[in-house]
């Protein structure tokens, strides 16, 4: 399996920098409780040291709105997954434990005020791309949503030869992975 990335997308968003981690056999039960409590310490720090309101224009966190007008997301509809997190941490008072796995990398996400995410490997087939979607993608169900949608043309996303991984770059994972 590869990770690419498309040459199209250092040509519209020059800045784009990717970090990636490959993580295998993991266990999250033992993980469990410290993760949460990574988590929660993580949400209160950033209440601590910021309002909504800065949370929404702090540069980590704006620089999104910018990338998603660039390729057609209305930036007010579509949230990055920082700034949906962080409004419902702010709104809600929470942001529910998940996973482990996942409340570990919120967890950091909130730290630095950038978008994480994971994908089960064992899900993907072929090989994982970060392109620009095309006329004829294939309809994906997102999480949290219950009817299949086709990617917008010209929507930044994560693929594999199924389809969708994570639409809007970082929007919302799609259910199958």
């Amino acid at each position: 399996m590869l990770f690419k990335i498309d040459s199209r997308i250092f040509k519209q968003f020059p800045g784009t920098r990717i970090g990636l981690v490959l993580a295998y056999d993991i266990d999250g039960a033992g993980a469990k409780d410290r993760a949460a409590e990574m988590l929660k310490q993580t949400k209160e720090s950033l209440k601590r040291e910021l309002t909504a309101e800065q949370l929404k224009s702090h540069p980590h966190v704006a620089i999104w709105r910018d990338i998603y007008k660039a390729f057609g997301a209305k930036p007010s509809k579509y949230l990055s997954s920082i700034e949906s997190m962080g409004r419902r941490i702010y709104k809600d008072g929470e942001h529910k434990s998940a996973a482990p796995l996942v409340d570990l990398y919120n967890a950091i996400s909130l730290m630095y005020l950038l978008p994480a995410g994971s994908t089960d490997l064992d899900t993907v087939v072929g090989d994982i791309e970060l392109t620009i979607a095309g006329e004829n993608e294939t309809p994906v169900k997102v999480l949290g949503e219950t009817e299949l949608e086709a990617p917008d043309t010209g929507e930044v996303l994560y693929k594999d030869s199924q389809g969708a991984i994570c639409r809007r770059w970082n929007w919302r994972e799609c259910e199958r992975t």
